[in-house]
């Protein structure tokens, strides 16, 4: 941000400042490439550092986001009642009979990602893709 202040140009100086003058001193030949590669490169560097914010501070930064995107994200929350509870002595029902229960209750939705979770042994989670609507869930 101080470069960019630094470098802010007059109205009527601006076509110079985005420009590299070819025939100019030695010390002109390697300042200008610097300061227009610099303010060309801005918007690229703005962007990675914004979503290095956004991963590390993801709580703060989604409201902002959410009013530019209409996708909801609703990891953890119990989409639709569709609860899981582990039976203790119960036998685990295959993946694919997981999923082709699950299926029902998101119909319009695709099937994205089947994994395990982290925090619970022998739990699976499922991440189905609705039209502007992500869903988590548990399954089994």
């Amino acid at each position: 941000m101080t470069g960019i202040y630094l470098w802010w140009p007059s109205r009527n100086q601006l076509v110079r400042a985005l420009t590299v003058k070819r025939r100019a001193s030695r010390e002109r030949l390697i300042f200008d490439p610097h300061k227009v590669f610099g303010i060309y490169s801005a918007p690229v560097l703005a962007v990675v550092a914004f979503s290095g914010v956004y991963l590390v501070f993801f709580d703060y930064v989604r409201p902002m986001v959410n009013l530019f995107s209409p996708v909801e994200l609703d990891g953890w929350a119990d989409p639709r009642g569709l609860t899981s509870k582990i039976t203790p002595g119960a036998t685990p029902i295959p993946i694919a009979s997981a999923v082709s229960a699950a299926e029902p209750v998101f119909p319009e939705a695709r099937l994205r990602r089947v994994g395990r979770k982290a925090y619970r042994e022998n739990a699976l989670s499922a991440t189905f893709i609705e039209r502007n609507r992500i869903w988590r869930g548990g399954l089994c």
